[in-house]
């Protein structure tokens, strides 16, 4: 992890996808991330359906607002594509 961020204070995990039935599989993704908390000591964020849409679109119109490139390769995709006439 510190060879990619390395000037990196701290770290955040998460866990993100789009459709994620309810029922068996979110109470199975809860699960594992109070596992990975208890053995880790990290917390792991759980991004997925409504949630992942709301991040997404923020994500969305904060690269509609900037053409700058800031190193991220997928910002940089939805930049292009925010753009694009």
């Amino acid at each position: 992890m510190t060879r990619l961020f390395d000037e990196a204070d701290s770290y955040v995990f998460q866990f993100w996808s789009p459709v994620v039935p309810s029922g068996h599989l979110t109470r199975g993704l809860s699960k594992l991330a109070a596992e990975f908390e208890a053995e880790t000591g990290a917390e792991l964020g759980l991004v997925i359906n409504e949630e992942y849409t709301d991040r997404i679109e923020r994500l969305r119109a904060v690269a509609a607002e900037t053409e700058k490139n800031h190193g991220e390769l997928g910002f940089r995709l939805l930049q292009i594509l925010e753009h694009l006439r």
